[in-house]
Protein backbone atom coordinates (compact mmCIF):
# COMPACT_ATOMS: atom_id res chain seq x y z
CA UNK A 1 0.00 0.00 0.00
CA UNK A 2 1.01 3.50 -0.70
CA UNK A 3 1.89 5.84 1.66
CA UNK A 4 -0.67 8.58 2.47
CA UNK A 5 0.31 11.99 2.29
CA UNK A 6 -0.95 14.21 4.87
CA UNK A 7 -0.68 17.35 6.41
CA UNK A 8 -1.21 17.93 10.25
CA UNK A 9 -2.59 21.70 11.63
CA UNK A 10 -2.42 22.72 14.83
CA UNK A 11 -1.04 25.63 16.64
CA UNK A 12 0.37 22.76 19.78
CA UNK A 13 3.18 21.22 19.06
CA UNK A 14 2.28 18.46 21.52
CA UNK A 15 -1.03 17.82 19.52
CA UNK A 16 1.29 17.95 16.29
CA UNK A 17 3.32 15.60 17.91
CA UNK A 18 0.36 13.28 19.11
CA UNK A 19 -1.31 13.20 15.99
CA UNK A 20 2.08 11.89 14.08
CA UNK A 21 2.72 9.18 16.46
CA UNK A 22 -1.01 7.66 16.23
CA UNK A 23 -0.80 7.93 12.55
CA UNK A 24 2.50 6.53 12.52
CA UNK A 25 1.17 3.51 14.57
CA UNK A 26 -0.41 2.47 11.71
CA UNK A 27 -3.84 1.04 13.64
CA UNK A 28 -5.84 2.93 11.06
CA UNK A 29 -7.71 1.58 8.21
CA UNK A 30 -7.58 1.59 4.49
CA UNK A 31 -4.34 4.04 4.96
CA UNK A 32 -0.30 3.39 5.78
CA UNK A 33 1.69 6.19 7.04
CA UNK A 34 5.37 7.14 7.12
CA UNK A 35 7.59 10.03 8.26
CA UNK A 36 8.56 11.16 4.78
CA UNK A 37 5.15 12.15 3.98
CA UNK A 38 3.86 13.85 6.70
CA UNK A 39 3.50 17.57 6.64
CA UNK A 40 3.00 19.99 9.80
CA UNK A 41 1.96 23.44 9.92
CA UNK A 42 1.45 25.50 13.04
CA UNK A 43 -1.69 27.89 11.60
CA UNK A 44 -4.12 27.87 8.99
CA UNK A 45 -2.42 30.36 6.72
CA UNK A 46 0.98 28.12 6.43
CA UNK A 47 -1.01 25.24 5.86
CA UNK A 48 -2.35 26.61 3.05
CA UNK A 49 1.02 27.94 1.47
CA UNK A 50 1.66 24.24 2.37
CA UNK A 51 -1.13 22.98 0.14
CA UNK A 52 0.19 25.39 -2.44
CA UNK A 53 3.88 23.31 -2.52
CA UNK A 54 2.67 20.04 -1.93
CA UNK A 55 -0.40 19.68 -4.33
CA UNK A 56 0.25 15.70 -3.52
CA UNK A 57 -1.50 16.00 -0.08
CA UNK A 58 -5.04 13.99 0.20
CA UNK A 59 -5.27 14.39 3.93
CA UNK A 60 -6.02 17.18 5.95
CA UNK A 61 -5.93 16.90 9.90
CA UNK A 62 -6.47 20.22 11.18
CA UNK A 63 -7.54 22.05 14.54
CA UNK A 64 -10.13 24.64 14.71
CA UNK A 65 -8.55 27.48 16.71
CA UNK A 66 -5.73 28.79 15.13
CA UNK A 67 -3.95 32.05 14.33
CA UNK A 68 -3.60 34.11 11.28
CA UNK A 69 -6.20 31.46 9.48
CA UNK A 70 -9.27 29.53 11.70
CA UNK A 71 -9.86 25.46 10.47
CA UNK A 72 -13.25 27.22 9.58
CA UNK A 73 -11.39 30.28 7.36
CA UNK A 74 -9.11 27.39 5.81
CA UNK A 75 -11.98 25.68 4.59
CA UNK A 76 -13.81 28.36 3.03
CA UNK A 77 -10.50 29.62 1.47
CA UNK A 78 -10.41 26.20 -0.11
CA UNK A 79 -13.58 26.10 -1.53
CA UNK A 80 -13.21 29.25 -2.69
CA UNK A 81 -10.23 28.43 -4.69
CA UNK A 82 -11.54 24.94 -5.93
CA UNK A 83 -9.52 22.43 -4.46
CA UNK A 84 -11.76 21.30 -1.40
CA UNK A 85 -12.87 18.43 -3.69
CA UNK A 86 -9.56 16.67 -3.89
CA UNK A 87 -9.09 16.57 -0.03
CA UNK A 88 -10.29 14.89 3.14
CA UNK A 89 -10.43 16.69 5.95
CA UNK A 90 -10.86 15.49 9.69
CA UNK A 91 -10.92 18.15 12.64
CA UNK A 92 -9.42 17.97 15.75
CA UNK A 93 -10.72 19.74 18.19
CA UNK A 94 -13.21 20.05 21.49
CA UNK A 95 -16.87 19.58 21.61
CA UNK A 96 -17.01 23.80 23.06
CA UNK A 97 -15.10 24.84 19.61
CA UNK A 98 -16.86 22.43 17.34
CA UNK A 99 -20.83 24.28 18.61
CA UNK A 100 -19.73 27.97 17.59
CA UNK A 101 -18.37 26.06 14.21
CA UNK A 102 -20.57 27.43 11.04
CA UNK A 103 -22.37 23.65 9.83
CA UNK A 104 -21.82 24.57 6.08
CA UNK A 105 -17.62 24.33 6.74
CA UNK A 106 -18.07 21.52 8.96
CA UNK A 107 -20.18 19.25 6.36
CA UNK A 108 -17.27 19.75 4.41
CA UNK A 109 -15.21 17.70 6.82
CA UNK A 110 -15.46 13.87 7.31
CA UNK A 111 -16.44 14.72 11.03
CA UNK A 112 -14.20 15.27 14.51
CA UNK A 113 -11.64 13.63 16.61
CA UNK A 114 -11.97 15.58 20.36
CA UNK A 115 -9.41 16.44 21.72
CA UNK A 116 -8.02 14.74 24.69
CA UNK A 117 -6.92 12.07 22.63
CA UNK A 118 -4.39 9.35 22.69
CA UNK A 119 -2.94 6.96 19.89
CA UNK A 120 -5.70 4.02 20.80
CA UNK A 121 -8.69 6.41 21.13
CA UNK A 122 -7.60 8.84 17.95
CA UNK A 123 -6.75 5.60 15.55
CA UNK A 124 -10.71 3.78 16.95
CA UNK A 125 -12.28 7.60 16.27
CA UNK A 126 -10.89 7.24 12.55
CA UNK A 127 -12.05 4.11 11.49
CA UNK A 128 -15.10 5.00 13.23
CA UNK A 129 -15.75 8.05 10.83
CA UNK A 130 -14.44 6.10 7.17
CA UNK A 131 -17.86 3.43 8.80
CA UNK A 132 -19.99 7.07 8.69
CA UNK A 133 -18.47 8.46 6.10
CA UNK A 134 -19.45 5.11 4.21
CA UNK A 135 -23.01 5.35 5.26
CA UNK A 136 -23.65 8.46 4.66
CA UNK A 137 -22.41 8.43 1.18
CA UNK A 138 -24.44 5.10 0.86
CA UNK A 139 -27.44 7.20 2.01
CA UNK A 140 -26.70 10.11 0.00
CA UNK A 141 -27.04 7.54 -3.61
CA UNK A 142 -30.00 5.87 -2.15
CA UNK A 143 -31.66 9.81 -1.70
CA UNK A 144 -29.86 10.76 -5.08
CA UNK A 145 -31.66 7.23 -7.21
CA UNK A 146 -35.14 8.09 -5.08
CA UNK A 147 -34.72 11.92 -6.39
CA UNK A 148 -33.82 10.58 -9.96
CA UNK A 149 -36.61 8.06 -9.69
CA UNK A 150 -39.08 11.44 -8.36
CA UNK A 151 -38.12 13.59 -10.69
CA UNK A 152 -39.43 10.98 -13.52
CA UNK A 153 -42.44 10.80 -11.87
CA UNK A 154 -43.16 14.32 -11.70
CA UNK A 155 -42.14 15.21 -15.40
CA UNK A 156 -44.81 12.32 -16.00
CA UNK A 157 -47.70 14.08 -13.86
CA UNK A 158 -46.69 17.27 -15.27
CA UNK A 159 -47.29 15.44 -18.82
CA UNK A 160 -50.59 13.93 -18.05
CA UNK A 161 -51.32 17.56 -16.59
CA UNK A 162 -50.92 19.58 -19.62
CA UNK A 163 -52.32 16.93 -21.76
CA UNK A 164 -55.66 17.25 -19.59
CA UNK A 165 -55.43 20.73 -19.26
CA UNK A 166 -54.20 21.35 -22.86
CA UNK A 167 -51.97 24.11 -21.19
CA UNK A 168 -48.05 23.82 -22.87
CA UNK A 169 -45.38 23.09 -20.45
CA UNK A 170 -41.56 23.76 -21.26
CA UNK A 171 -39.21 21.07 -20.47
CA UNK A 172 -36.48 23.40 -19.95
CA UNK A 173 -38.21 25.35 -17.93
CA UNK A 174 -39.97 22.30 -15.75
CA UNK A 175 -36.27 21.33 -15.09
CA UNK A 176 -35.03 24.64 -13.94
CA UNK A 177 -38.05 24.31 -11.35
CA UNK A 178 -37.14 20.52 -10.55
CA UNK A 179 -33.49 21.47 -9.68
CA UNK A 180 -34.68 24.35 -7.51
CA UNK A 181 -36.97 21.81 -4.97
CA UNK A 182 -35.47 18.92 -5.54
CA UNK A 183 -32.08 20.71 -3.20
CA UNK A 184 -32.54 18.34 -0.19
CA UNK A 185 -30.86 15.86 1.12
CA UNK A 186 -33.50 13.50 3.02
CA UNK A 187 -35.92 10.66 1.26
CA UNK A 188 -39.09 12.02 0.35
CA UNK A 189 -42.34 9.83 1.05
CA UNK A 190 -45.59 9.27 -0.76
CA UNK A 191 -47.72 12.03 1.16
CA UNK A 192 -44.12 14.69 1.05
CA UNK A 193 -44.07 13.58 -2.97
CA UNK A 194 -47.71 15.16 -3.76
CA UNK A 195 -46.69 18.23 -1.79
CA UNK A 196 -43.88 17.97 -3.63
CA UNK A 197 -45.94 17.73 -6.92
CA UNK A 198 -48.02 20.46 -6.40
CA UNK A 199 -44.61 23.13 -5.52
CA UNK A 200 -43.33 22.46 -8.65
CA UNK A 201 -46.48 22.68 -10.36
CA UNK A 202 -47.14 26.19 -8.70
CA UNK A 203 -43.42 27.73 -8.44
CA UNK A 204 -43.62 26.67 -12.47
CA UNK A 205 -47.14 28.50 -13.28
CA UNK A 206 -46.21 31.17 -10.98
CA UNK A 207 -42.73 31.38 -13.16
CA UNK A 208 -43.16 30.60 -16.75
CA UNK A 209 -47.53 30.56 -17.18
CA UNK A 210 -49.15 32.81 -14.87
CA UNK A 211 -51.54 33.28 -16.26
CA UNK A 212 -52.43 29.54 -16.01
CA UNK A 213 -53.92 29.19 -12.17
CA UNK A 214 -53.25 25.38 -11.34
CA UNK A 215 -56.29 22.88 -11.15
CA UNK A 216 -55.90 21.39 -8.39
CA UNK A 217 -58.51 18.41 -8.30
CA UNK A 218 -56.46 17.36 -12.02
CA UNK A 219 -53.32 17.36 -10.42
CA UNK A 220 -54.52 15.38 -7.20
CA UNK A 221 -56.72 12.93 -9.63
CA UNK A 222 -53.43 12.64 -11.61
CA UNK A 223 -51.10 11.56 -8.22
CA UNK A 224 -53.70 9.62 -6.68
CA UNK A 225 -53.84 7.31 -9.76
CA UNK A 226 -50.35 6.94 -9.34
CA UNK A 227 -50.28 6.27 -5.78
CA UNK A 228 -53.25 3.66 -5.30
CA UNK A 229 -52.61 1.47 -8.49
CA UNK A 230 -55.03 -0.87 -6.93
CA UNK A 231 -58.03 1.13 -6.64
CA UNK A 232 -57.44 2.39 -10.24
CA UNK A 233 -56.09 -0.91 -11.85
CA UNK A 234 -58.04 -1.85 -14.80
CA UNK A 235 -59.87 -5.52 -15.40
CA UNK A 236 -56.97 -6.04 -18.16
CA UNK A 237 -60.12 -7.43 -19.95
CA UNK A 238 -58.88 -5.36 -23.46
CA UNK A 239 -55.42 -7.00 -23.19
CA UNK A 240 -56.67 -11.09 -22.60
CA UNK A 241 -58.62 -10.13 -25.43
CA UNK A 242 -55.92 -8.79 -27.77
CA UNK A 243 -53.45 -11.69 -26.27
CA UNK A 244 -56.63 -14.68 -26.72
CA UNK A 245 -57.28 -13.30 -30.59
CA UNK A 246 -53.58 -13.23 -31.43
CA UNK A 247 -52.95 -16.97 -30.51
CA UNK A 248 -56.19 -18.04 -32.01
CA UNK A 249 -54.89 -16.43 -35.03
CA UNK A 250 -51.45 -18.22 -35.21
CA UNK A 251 -53.16 -21.84 -34.16
CA UNK A 252 -56.17 -22.03 -35.78
CA UNK A 253 -55.79 -23.58 -38.82
CA UNK A 254 -57.93 -25.02 -41.61
CA UNK A 255 -57.40 -28.67 -40.57
CA UNK A 256 -58.21 -27.13 -36.54
CA UNK A 257 -60.48 -29.27 -34.82
CA UNK A 258 -64.00 -28.37 -33.14
CA UNK A 259 -61.44 -29.22 -29.75
CA UNK A 260 -58.42 -27.53 -30.68
CA UNK A 261 -61.41 -24.00 -30.91
CA UNK A 262 -62.57 -24.69 -27.82
CA UNK A 263 -59.19 -25.18 -25.80
CA UNK A 264 -58.03 -21.91 -27.90
CA UNK A 265 -60.44 -19.56 -28.36
CA UNK A 266 -64.10 -20.33 -26.33
CA UNK A 267 -62.33 -21.63 -23.11
CA UNK A 268 -59.59 -18.52 -22.76
CA UNK A 269 -62.89 -15.98 -23.54
CA UNK A 270 -65.07 -18.41 -20.77
CA UNK A 271 -62.03 -18.33 -18.21
CA UNK A 272 -61.97 -14.24 -18.57
CA UNK A 273 -65.35 -13.50 -17.67
CA UNK A 274 -66.25 -15.64 -14.83
CA UNK A 275 -62.62 -14.23 -13.02
CA UNK A 276 -64.18 -11.25 -13.52
CA UNK A 277 -67.66 -12.07 -12.46
CA UNK A 278 -66.17 -13.88 -9.59
CA UNK A 279 -64.75 -10.41 -8.16
CA UNK A 280 -67.92 -9.08 -7.78
CA UNK A 281 -69.04 -12.08 -5.02
CA UNK A 282 -72.90 -11.17 -4.22
CA UNK A 283 -72.84 -7.48 -5.52
CA UNK A 284 -76.31 -6.15 -6.56
CA UNK A 285 -77.36 -5.84 -10.26
CA UNK A 286 -78.77 -2.33 -11.90
CA UNK A 287 -80.25 -2.82 -15.52
CA UNK A 288 -77.66 -0.63 -17.96
CA UNK A 289 -80.40 1.27 -19.91
CA UNK A 290 -81.80 2.41 -16.73
CA UNK A 291 -78.94 3.86 -15.11
CA UNK A 292 -75.63 4.90 -17.09
CA UNK A 293 -77.53 7.56 -19.17
CA UNK A 294 -77.72 9.23 -15.98
CA UNK A 295 -75.14 8.57 -14.12
CA UNK A 296 -72.56 11.98 -15.72
CA UNK A 297 -76.06 14.20 -14.66
CA UNK A 298 -76.02 12.37 -11.35
CA UNK A 299 -72.01 13.48 -10.89
CA UNK A 300 -72.50 16.91 -12.12
CA UNK A 301 -75.49 17.59 -9.62
CA UNK A 302 -72.89 16.25 -6.42
CA UNK A 303 -70.38 18.68 -7.69
CA UNK A 304 -72.55 21.62 -8.35
CA UNK A 305 -73.68 21.35 -4.34
CA UNK A 306 -70.04 20.50 -3.35
CA UNK A 307 -67.04 21.26 -5.35
CA UNK A 308 -65.06 19.04 -3.38
CA UNK A 309 -67.11 16.14 -4.43
CA UNK A 310 -64.30 13.50 -4.90
CA UNK A 311 -64.58 12.52 -8.38
CA UNK A 312 -61.44 10.75 -8.85
CA UNK A 313 -62.77 8.06 -5.96
CA UNK A 314 -65.64 7.30 -8.79
CA UNK A 315 -64.04 7.14 -11.74
CA UNK A 316 -62.39 4.19 -11.50
CA UNK A 317 -65.82 2.00 -10.81
CA UNK A 318 -66.97 4.15 -14.37
CA UNK A 319 -64.14 2.99 -15.82
CA UNK A 320 -64.62 -0.47 -15.59
CA UNK A 321 -67.70 -0.54 -16.99
CA UNK A 322 -66.50 0.89 -19.61
CA UNK A 323 -63.90 -2.13 -20.45
CA UNK A 324 -66.66 -4.39 -19.71
CA UNK A 325 -68.31 -2.37 -22.18
CA UNK A 326 -65.70 -2.39 -24.29
CA UNK A 327 -65.36 -6.40 -24.21
CA UNK A 328 -69.10 -6.68 -25.11
CA UNK A 329 -68.35 -4.41 -28.29
CA UNK A 330 -65.48 -7.17 -29.15
CA UNK A 331 -67.01 -10.00 -28.62
CA UNK A 332 -69.89 -8.78 -31.33
CA UNK A 333 -67.76 -9.80 -34.63
CA UNK A 334 -67.40 -12.93 -32.71
CA UNK A 335 -70.88 -13.79 -33.03
CA UNK A 336 -71.24 -13.28 -36.95
CA UNK A 337 -70.85 -15.71 -39.29
CA UNK A 338 -68.74 -13.26 -41.93
CA UNK A 339 -66.59 -11.84 -39.21
CA UNK A 340 -65.42 -14.73 -38.10
CA UNK A 341 -64.18 -15.69 -41.36
CA UNK A 342 -62.73 -12.38 -41.78
CA UNK A 343 -60.63 -12.54 -38.83
CA UNK A 344 -59.89 -16.26 -39.36
CA UNK A 345 -59.45 -16.50 -43.10
CA UNK A 346 -58.73 -20.30 -42.97
CA UNK A 347 -62.12 -21.61 -41.34
CA UNK A 348 -63.98 -20.62 -44.64
CA UNK A 349 -64.37 -24.22 -45.76
CA UNK A 350 -64.64 -25.21 -42.19
CA UNK A 351 -68.24 -24.42 -40.99
CA UNK A 352 -68.53 -26.16 -38.28
CA UNK A 353 -65.96 -24.86 -36.43
CA UNK A 354 -67.58 -21.17 -37.79
CA UNK A 355 -71.43 -21.86 -36.37
CA UNK A 356 -69.62 -23.29 -32.72
CA UNK A 357 -67.05 -20.01 -32.50
CA UNK A 358 -70.73 -17.84 -33.18
CA UNK A 359 -72.76 -19.95 -30.68
CA UNK A 360 -70.28 -19.81 -28.24
CA UNK A 361 -69.51 -16.11 -28.43
CA UNK A 362 -73.22 -15.23 -28.94
CA UNK A 363 -73.43 -17.07 -24.97
CA UNK A 364 -70.54 -15.06 -23.92
CA UNK A 365 -71.91 -11.78 -24.96
CA UNK A 366 -74.97 -12.27 -23.59
CA UNK A 367 -73.14 -13.35 -20.39
CA UNK A 368 -71.37 -10.19 -20.31
CA UNK A 369 -74.22 -8.19 -20.94
CA UNK A 370 -76.79 -9.89 -18.18
CA UNK A 371 -74.33 -10.73 -15.68
CA UNK A 372 -71.46 -8.57 -15.86
CA UNK A 373 -72.95 -4.96 -17.14
CA UNK A 374 -75.78 -4.78 -14.14
CA UNK A 375 -73.42 -5.73 -11.17
CA UNK A 376 -71.05 -2.92 -12.52
CA UNK A 377 -73.68 -0.67 -13.30
CA UNK A 378 -74.79 -1.24 -9.79
CA UNK A 379 -71.12 -0.88 -8.40
CA UNK A 380 -70.63 2.46 -10.35
CA UNK A 381 -74.27 4.07 -8.60
CA UNK A 382 -73.45 2.64 -5.23
CA UNK A 383 -69.66 4.27 -5.51
CA UNK A 384 -71.39 7.44 -6.45
CA UNK A 385 -73.45 7.62 -3.67
CA UNK A 386 -71.05 5.93 -0.82
CA UNK A 387 -68.85 9.55 -1.76
CA UNK A 388 -71.39 11.33 -2.11
CA UNK A 389 -72.67 10.48 1.56
CA UNK A 390 -69.52 11.75 3.15
CA UNK A 391 -69.97 15.23 2.14
CA UNK A 392 -71.78 17.51 4.67
CA UNK A 393 -73.32 20.11 1.97
CA UNK A 394 -74.55 16.97 0.02
CA UNK A 395 -76.05 15.44 3.03
CA UNK A 396 -77.69 19.08 3.59
CA UNK A 397 -79.07 19.10 0.24
CA UNK A 398 -80.86 15.53 0.69
CA UNK A 399 -82.31 16.18 4.40
CA UNK A 400 -84.03 19.80 2.98
CA UNK A 401 -85.15 18.72 0.12
CA UNK A 402 -86.01 15.02 -0.06
CA UNK A 403 -87.64 14.45 3.52
CA UNK A 404 -89.84 11.85 2.04
CA UNK A 405 -88.00 10.52 -0.27
CA UNK A 406 -85.65 7.44 -0.38
CA UNK A 407 -81.91 9.34 -1.45
CA UNK A 408 -81.09 7.90 -4.69
CA UNK A 409 -80.16 8.42 -8.39
CA UNK A 410 -83.70 9.23 -9.70
CA UNK A 411 -84.98 10.83 -6.81
CA UNK A 412 -82.28 13.29 -7.33
CA UNK A 413 -82.92 13.34 -10.96
CA UNK A 414 -86.46 13.94 -10.58
CA UNK A 415 -85.71 17.05 -8.25
CA UNK A 416 -82.93 18.15 -10.57
CA UNK A 417 -85.27 18.71 -12.97
CA UNK A 418 -83.06 16.18 -15.34
CA UNK A 419 -85.62 13.86 -15.83
CA UNK A 420 -89.52 14.30 -15.66
CA UNK A 421 -92.68 12.16 -14.23
CA UNK A 422 -93.22 10.00 -16.80
CA UNK A 423 -89.72 9.20 -16.85
CA UNK A 424 -89.96 8.44 -13.32
CA UNK A 425 -92.05 5.21 -13.91
CA UNK A 426 -89.35 3.08 -15.15
CA UNK A 427 -87.60 3.78 -11.63
CA UNK A 428 -90.84 3.00 -9.43
CA UNK A 429 -89.52 -0.70 -8.99
CA UNK A 430 -86.40 0.46 -7.56
CA UNK A 431 -88.50 2.39 -4.71
CA UNK A 432 -89.75 -0.14 -2.99
CA UNK A 433 -87.68 -1.37 0.14
CA UNK A 434 -88.26 -3.99 2.47
CA UNK A 435 -86.48 -3.53 6.01
CA UNK A 436 -86.47 -6.27 8.67
CA UNK A 437 -86.24 -5.07 12.45
CA UNK A 438 -86.17 -7.64 14.93
CA UNK A 439 -87.08 -6.85 18.71
CA UNK A 440 -88.81 -7.04 21.18
CA UNK A 441 -88.86 -3.82 22.12
CA UNK A 442 -92.43 -1.82 21.85
CA UNK A 443 -91.13 1.85 22.13
CA UNK A 444 -88.45 1.16 19.42
CA UNK A 445 -90.88 -0.28 17.15
CA UNK A 446 -93.25 2.77 17.42
CA UNK A 447 -90.22 5.07 16.83
CA UNK A 448 -89.06 3.43 13.62
CA UNK A 449 -92.69 3.60 12.29
CA UNK A 450 -92.79 6.83 13.33
CA UNK A 451 -89.34 8.19 12.13
CA UNK A 452 -89.23 5.42 8.81
CA UNK A 453 -92.27 3.95 7.76
CA UNK A 454 -94.71 7.81 8.51
CA UNK A 455 -91.96 9.81 6.01
CA UNK A 456 -90.83 7.29 3.50
CA UNK A 457 -93.95 5.88 1.79
CA UNK A 458 -91.88 3.51 -0.51
CA UNK A 459 -90.68 1.71 2.29
CA UNK A 460 -92.04 -1.51 4.42
CA UNK A 461 -91.18 -2.41 7.25
CA UNK A 462 -91.56 -5.71 8.49
CA UNK A 463 -91.17 -6.47 12.47
CA UNK A 464 -90.56 -9.71 13.93
CA UNK A 465 -90.49 -10.49 17.61
CA UNK A 466 -90.67 -14.25 17.47
CA UNK A 467 -88.02 -16.70 15.91
CA UNK A 468 -90.07 -19.20 14.33
CA UNK A 469 -92.12 -16.53 12.96
CA UNK A 470 -88.45 -14.60 11.38
CA UNK A 471 -87.01 -17.98 10.61
CA UNK A 472 -90.04 -19.32 7.96
CA UNK A 473 -90.56 -15.63 6.22
CA UNK A 474 -86.70 -14.33 5.86
CA UNK A 475 -86.56 -15.43 2.53
CA UNK A 476 -90.37 -14.87 1.15
CA UNK A 477 -89.31 -11.23 0.34
CA UNK A 478 -86.24 -9.89 -1.26
CA UNK A 479 -84.95 -7.65 2.00
CA UNK A 480 -82.66 -4.75 1.80
CA UNK A 481 -81.82 -3.56 4.94
CA UNK A 482 -81.30 -6.49 8.61
CA UNK A 483 -81.62 -4.12 11.92
CA UNK A 484 -81.44 -6.39 14.91
CA UNK A 485 -81.45 -5.66 18.51
CA UNK A 486 -78.58 -6.68 20.57
CA UNK A 487 -81.05 -7.64 23.97
CA UNK A 488 -83.04 -9.58 21.48
CA UNK A 489 -83.62 -12.83 23.58
CA UNK A 490 -85.70 -16.09 23.35
CA UNK A 491 -86.00 -19.84 24.82
CA UNK A 492 -82.72 -20.48 22.57
CA UNK A 493 -80.76 -17.42 21.91
CA UNK A 494 -78.73 -15.11 24.56
CA UNK A 495 -78.89 -11.98 22.38
CA UNK A 496 -79.38 -10.72 19.18
CA UNK A 497 -75.65 -12.39 17.51
CA UNK A 498 -76.20 -15.24 18.29
CA UNK A 499 -79.77 -15.55 16.75
CA UNK A 500 -77.61 -13.87 13.89
CA UNK A 501 -74.87 -16.24 13.23
CA UNK A 502 -77.64 -18.92 13.09
CA UNK A 503 -79.60 -16.80 10.74
CA UNK A 504 -76.72 -16.42 8.21
CA UNK A 505 -75.91 -20.34 8.23
CA UNK A 506 -79.32 -20.78 7.23
CA UNK A 507 -80.50 -18.12 5.06
CA UNK A 508 -78.19 -17.20 2.32
CA UNK A 509 -80.32 -13.88 1.18
CA UNK A 510 -79.24 -12.73 4.69
CA UNK A 511 -75.17 -13.22 3.31
CA UNK A 512 -76.57 -11.02 0.46
CA UNK A 513 -77.30 -8.24 2.94
CA UNK A 514 -74.38 -8.55 5.18
CA UNK A 515 -72.22 -8.35 1.71
CA UNK A 516 -74.10 -5.23 0.46
CA UNK A 517 -73.69 -3.06 3.54
CA UNK A 518 -77.77 -3.74 4.73
CA UNK A 519 -76.76 -5.23 8.32
CA UNK A 520 -77.26 -3.01 11.59
CA UNK A 521 -76.76 -3.87 15.01
CA UNK A 522 -78.96 -1.80 17.80
CA UNK A 523 -76.59 -1.41 21.09
CA UNK A 524 -75.54 0.78 23.93
CA UNK A 525 -72.39 2.15 24.36
CA UNK A 526 -71.42 -0.23 26.86
CA UNK A 527 -71.88 -3.43 24.43
CA UNK A 528 -70.22 -1.49 21.41
CA UNK A 529 -66.79 -3.29 22.94
CA UNK A 530 -68.70 -6.57 22.68
CA UNK A 531 -70.38 -6.46 19.36
CA UNK A 532 -66.26 -5.23 18.30
CA UNK A 533 -65.01 -8.48 19.03
CA UNK A 534 -67.60 -10.27 16.75
CA UNK A 535 -66.65 -7.57 13.83
CA UNK A 536 -64.44 -10.16 12.06
CA UNK A 537 -66.90 -12.51 11.67
CA UNK A 538 -69.80 -9.88 10.90
CA UNK A 539 -69.76 -7.07 8.77
CA UNK A 540 -72.32 -4.96 10.48
CA UNK A 541 -73.03 -1.25 11.43
CA UNK A 542 -73.87 0.07 14.69
CA UNK A 543 -77.02 2.12 15.73
CA UNK A 544 -76.41 3.24 19.43
CA UNK A 545 -79.17 3.54 22.11
CA UNK A 546 -80.98 5.79 23.32
CA UNK A 547 -82.59 5.69 19.64
CA UNK A 548 -83.65 9.06 18.38
CA UNK A 549 -84.96 9.71 14.93
CA UNK A 550 -82.11 11.31 14.02
CA UNK A 551 -79.52 8.51 14.39
CA UNK A 552 -82.35 6.30 13.17
CA UNK A 553 -82.67 8.36 9.59
CA UNK A 554 -79.40 9.15 9.31
CA UNK A 555 -78.25 5.33 9.89
CA UNK A 556 -80.74 3.67 8.15
CA UNK A 557 -81.65 5.47 5.01
CA UNK A 558 -78.53 7.82 4.96
CA UNK A 559 -75.61 5.69 5.56
CA UNK A 560 -73.81 8.01 7.64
Amino acid sequence: MKPTNVLIIDDSKLITKLTTKALLSNNINNYYFDKEHIFVSYDGLEAFEMLGKHPEISLVISDVMMPRLTGEELVKTLIDVDIISKLKIIFITTPITIKNMNPKYLQESSGVIYKPFNDLSFCQKFNQLQIEEKQKKEHYEKVKTSHEKQKKYIRSWMNDYSNETKVKISQKGLESILEIEFDLDSEIDKDELYMLLHSVASNYFETFEDKHTLNDSVLNNIYQIWSKPEEYKELGLIYDYDSIISNAKNTISENSTQEDIQHTLVQPFQSILKKTKNRLISTKKLPYNDFMPYIEQVIEIFKSIDSKYPLTKVLPSLKRLEEIKEIKTKLEPLSKESKIINIFPSLRHNNDSVVLIKNRMKALENFTLKELIPHYVAIADSTIWEHAIKSPKIISFIKANLKSKTPNTHNILYHSKEISKSDMKQFQKYDSKNLVLVTKDIELVELFKKTLLNKISSLNIELYSKVSVLDSNIEKNINSKFIIDVNFSDTIFNNGLQLLNALKKRHPSLQKIINNKGLYILASLKQVETLHKNKTALDYNIILKPINEKNIYDKVILGI
